[in-house]
């Protein structure tokens, strides 16, 4: 495959990006586990203690600082010139295959402009989410072991509850992401409309249809406006409902922790540590789904993607060459006569020299002899 055969030749960068993401994910464990250690050195009575653990997160924050900063340089090395090898390649297959078949197999439309636009958006997916997505992958599986190893029935019972809260905050959100498909769709038809109206101007006003039109489309407008306005107001109503979840959950957490901690499992260091780590396990779970949708559409992008790259090029067979080539031409024409019509020539005398590794067009009115 042409594509991976691409990202090969660009694998150190690659894995120095995951080498960041796993630095970052370990760094921030570590930091939340200093910032147990200073809660429990002030619960205990010791706050002269928190200077290392603090002076500790903040190198580890000017470490974050100084590895994001040359993660922009590895991204330009990993993606940047990979996309710019498959954008020659996709362009140089459109080139050379012959366009009835490249419109066969991928329909009509400008493909020149279809295919570039697909090779942004999945050069954009890489550059914009891959370190986006490897630091919450693997900073929440750092996070999900280290809560797991700080309090395994802690863990057991809070990472149970998680999916309850953000099936709840999913339902909460049904109603304004319904409002806004629909009001999508009211903005969809009138644009359908108006651009009806700009390919069919003379046939409407011929037939004195204006005044049904603009209609329509206010119609269609106003109605895009109303479910903007309703999306509006049940957002601002649930608001609250979502904040109580939220502090919800936050209480369920307070509350398992309590019990964990007059149970002697759990420190109250190790329950502040517990609490910063949880939340980068909710964050995974919460954009999973969206992780997950992503990569299919990557995935698809990349399919289309590659089966330009290997489609095949035109290739010049079955045209008449002499027998006497011995000029090295591809293809030789020599004093050719056509006409369609007896007494009426097209082509008179025609010689004509094709050499090897050479496109040659052919141009010129219906009817002419092409």
């Amino acid at each position: 495959m042409y594509l991976k055969k691409e990202f090969k030749k660009n694998v150190l960068p690659i894995a120095g990006l995951l080498a960041v993401a796993l630095l970052v994910g370990i760094s921030s464990a570590q930091r939340a586990s200093w910032w147990g250690d200073s809660v429990g050195f002030v619960t205990a009575g010791e706050p002269e203690k928190c200077w290392r653990p603090l002076a500790g997160i903040g190198l580890l924050l000017i470490l974050e600082a100084v590895v994001t900063i040359g993660e922009g340089r590895l991204i330009g090395l990993a993606f940047d010139r990979t996309f710019l090898a498959v954008r020659k390649r996709c362009f140089g297959r459109l080139l050379g295959a012959e366009y009835g078949s490249l419109e066969a197999a991928y329909g009509k439309g400008n493909l020149i402009s279809r295919i570039a636009s697909e090779t942004d958006r999945l050069n954009e997916m890489f550059t914009s989410n891959f370190t986006w997505f490897s630091r919450t992958i693997l900073l929440g599986l750092i996070s999900l072991v280290s809560c797991l190893l700080l309090c395994w029935q802690l863990s057991l019972v809070f990472f149970l509850l998680i999916p309850v809260f953000l099936k709840v905050s999913d339902r909460i959100s049904a109603g304004i992401k319904k409002q806004k498909t629909e009001a999508a769709d009211s903005m969809g038809d009138a644009v359908d409309i108006a651009l009806n109206f700009a390919e069919a101007a003379e046939v409407i006003k011929a037939g004195c249809g204006e005044a049904y039109v603009r209609k329509k489309y206010e119609d269609c407008i106003w109605r895009a406006q109303e479910e903007n306005r309703a999306s509006e107001q049940i957002n601002a109503r649930l608001v609250i409902v979502k904040y109580a979840v939220s502090v919800l959950q936050l209480l369920v957490l307070f509350v398992l922790g309590y019990g964990c901690i007059r149970a002697g499992m759990i420190t109250i260091g190790q329950y502040a540590t517990f609490v910063l780590l949880s939340e980068n396990v909710r964050s995974l779970l919460e954009l999973s789904p969206y992780i997950l949708s992503t990569l299919r559409e990557g995935a698809a992008l990349a399919g289309r993607i590659e089966e330009i790259c290997q489609f095949p090029e035109e290739r010049m067979e079955g045209l008449p060459v002499a027998e006497d080539n011995a000029s090295g031409m591809l293809a030789e024409i020599r004093h050719l006569d056509f006409s369609y019509q007896p007494g009426q020539p097209v082509l008179k005398n025609l010689s004509l020299s094709v050499p090897e590794h050479t496109r040659i067009g052919v141009i010129g009115e219906s009817g002419f002899g092409k």
